[in-house]
């Protein structure tokens, strides 16, 4: 289908949405692979997770508007970087949906679909104190996976395994709506950051995403 959302924000920045319903076949046709990332498509499981990190792929490719080979490697965390182009990247995946997200600052974005099991796992990425602000009910689904979502975000900004979401990130209370901003206050050792993360609900996906200060 490919993208459902574009988006260009400050900082050069660019949000991309990409409904990936191509076979693996087209979507290769879509890219230039060296021999290390033939080798790394072949190791992974067939089925979703192929297909997710060929969409992301692609749609890197379009946002950037290139035809140039694209060259991205991981660092010592897992964080995405591009060698060959001046940008810094996020990239997430959640069943039929890729988001990618370009810019000259750091980035951090996150797509999910929403499912009621939540609501059960809260407990594992809120803090106390956000427990305390918001109601463990079904009725906020939506408004979890904000919470969710914007954590993730921040995170892949970040960029470090050893920022812990219940005990290093906060997020400040919100009343939901199906688009708008929240602020997430990061705080550990000696930084603390206080951050715009936007989100919005559509096809029942929530996705959210930050750009540095």
């Amino acid at each position: 289908m490919g993208i459902v959302l574009h988006r260009y924000e400050r900082d050069e920045t660019q949000i991309g949405v990409w409904k990936v319903e191509e076979s693996v076949e087209v979507l290769k046709k879509n890219l230039i692979l060296n021999a290390e990332e033939i080798r790394f498509f072949s190791k992974l499981n067939k089925g979703k997770r192929n297909i997710h990190w060929l969409g992301g792929r692609v749609l890197l490719r379009k946002l950037l508007n290139t035809e140039r080979f694209i060259k991205v490697r991981g660092d010592v965390h897992g964080k995405p970087h591009l060698e060959n182009f001046d940008y810094e990247i996020s990239i997430s995946h959640s069943s039929q949906y890729a988001a990618v997200m370009i810019s000259k600052k750091k980035v951090g974005i996150d797509i999910e679909e929403i499912k009621p099991v939540i609501v059960k796992v809260s407990s594992k990425f809120l803090s106390e104190k956000e427990l305390s602000e918001v109601e463990l009910i079904p009725e906020n689904i939506k408004k979890f996976y904000v919470y969710w979502c914007a954590k993730e975000s921040v995170f892949k900004l970040n960029g470090k395994r050893q920022l812990l979401f219940r005990e290093h990130i906060y997020i400040h209370p919100f009343e939901y709506v199906e688009k708008g901003f929240i602020k997430a206050e990061v705080k550990q050792n000696k930084m603390h950051l206080l951050l715009d993360v936007y989100y919005e609900e559509f096809d029942h996906y929530m996705l959210t995403y930050v750009i540095d200060n």
